[in-house]
């Protein structure tokens, strides 16, 4: 969290470092529920039959949003999450595939931040900071014009990733093939 101080500083000047860390962190945050920009897959061969499937080594840090699953690449929606499992209403047989998608958030006590938010979505998770800092009144860096154009960014950022999310997650390819005619 500390490399994005240095984005968040100079347009709230005076405002202690450990309030910045805490709304980066409080940033990420609701820009990785919103945007579902986070994801790590766990796929595994059912090696015998059952109902059961672990799904716990995601990275630690971090709350589960919301899962998808895909049994030999089709989406089903007969099971139920809990914190290290998916059980399925019916048993699985041996040799089928199944993909666990995570959509993951850094939890409220992570320590650091996903290098992917950093990388790819600076400006989104910094402009969510600035705005909730600048939304406090009676201090010093409170800007009621400025938090609304960190609020639009942070907005707008969000939907792009949650744009870029979605064509990467596409089954099909948005694209007519040319045929000739008879």
């Amino acid at each position: 969290m500390d490399r994005f101080i240095q984005y968040v500083l100079p347009y709230v000047p005076g405002c202690p470092k450990a309030l910045i860390k805490t709304h980066v962190l409080l940033a990420a945050n609701e820009f990785c529920r919103k945007s579902f920009v986070w994801q790590e897959t766990i796929t595994e061969t059912i090696a015998s039959a059952t109902d059961e499937v672990y799904a716990a080594p995601y990275i630690s840090g971090a709350d589960v949003v919301d899962v998808n699953v895909k049994v030999n690449d089709r989406a089903v929606n007969n099971y139920e999450f809990s914190a290290v499992s998916v059980v399925f209403e019916s048993d699985l047989a041996a040799g089928d595939e199944v993909e666990i998608t995570l959509y993951l958030a850094p939890a409220r006590y992570a320590t650091s931040l996903p290098d992917l938010l950093y990388n790819d979505w600076l400006e989104g998770v910094a402009a969510g900071a600035r705005a909730a800092i600048m939304r406090m009144p009676g201090k010093d860096w409170h800007n009621p014009q400025l938090y609304m154009i960190e609020q639009k960014t942070f907005a707008h950022q969000i939907g792009q990733a949650r744009i870029k999310g979605e064509r990467k997650n596409l089954q099909t390819h948005n694209r007519i093939q040319p045929r000739p005619w008879v």
